[in-house]
């Protein structure tokens, strides 16, 4: 039952979107959220790209999110490279260093987590 929720949920966006309807910040916030809980990272991304493509500034939330699926998916260079892209855009917060750092960990790239602390204490 939830699971049909879910898709039948997602697929309606899609559809809002194929229209091209305008959704604002929560509704592409929330879709990206779900497409992340589903699995669905690289379509999360594909909305993300839709975002920026019709001028709609993505936020902090939603960069973070993908992100995290990314990491839990252990695509951390993927992950890491969207940060890289995103902080030319916006500033990151702390859940999303915090998130990067647990993707490296749980990668088992402990370097490279150190490193990306170093990095991100030497800008402040």
């Amino acid at each position: 039952m939830v699971m049909s929720y879910k898709v039948q949920f997602l697929s309606s966006n899609w559809i809002i979107i194929a229209k091209g309807f305008k959704l604002d910040h929560v509704s592409y916030r929330t879709l990206i959220n779900e497409l992340c809980k589903t699995g669905e990272t690289r379509a999360a991304l594909q909305v993300l790209r839709k975002i920026e493509r019709i001028l709609v500034k993505p936020n902090v939330l939603m960069y973070t999110t993908i992100i995290d699926s990314l990491c839990k998916d252990k695509l951390v260079i993927d992950a890491y490279d969207l940060y890289s892209e995103m902080i030319k855009k916006i500033s990151p917060d702390v859940v999303t260093y915090n998130t990067l750092v647990h993707g490296f960990c749980i990668a088992g790239q402990l370097k490279e987590a150190i490193g990306f602390i170093d990095h991100t204490l030497l800008k402040t």
